[in-house]
């Protein structure tokens, strides 16, 4: 199994970035055809990260969910990586923030945020060598 990241700094350089993927991992040209034979299954995630510098006193409120119970699979398929989020401190110190919280927070910290990852759809497949 091989997997590949397209750069999400440009988003407009891929207008179908699925496909733009796939072409890649097959060595096809830019916007040209897939041929049906040479995809057996191709599996995708929709994980987002970001890292919010403070630069003001502020109180962050948090609402998000699959922190604890992972994101289900379809048809068969395996359970996706929970989300994470923690502070930090312009010292460095670290510390986990619940997925329903609110922390009041000083500049020079960060806000650290993933998404939880898309669960899999049907039975796993053995990879190739």
């Amino acid at each position: 199994m091989r997997s590949l990241k397209l750069p999400t700094e440009n988003p407009g350089r891929y207008w179908d970035a699925s496909a733009e993927g796939i072409r890649t991992m097959l060595g096809l040209p830019p916007g040209g055809p897939i041929p049906a034979d040479a995809v057996d299954s191709v599996r995708m995630g929709t994980t987002v990260a970001a890292r919010i510098r403070l630069r003001e006193p502020m109180t962050i409120g948090v609402l998000s969910e699959h922190r604890r119970i992972s994101p289900y699979g379809f048809a068969g398929g395996a359970p996706g990586a929970l989300g994470t989020q923690h502070m930090e401190r312009a010292d460095g110190t670290v510390w986990p923030v619940v997925g329903c919280d609110s922390v009041a927070v000083r500049p020079g910290g960060a806000f650290v945020w993933r998404t939880p990852d898309d669960g899999g759809y049907g039975p796993a497949t053995p990879s190739a060598p």
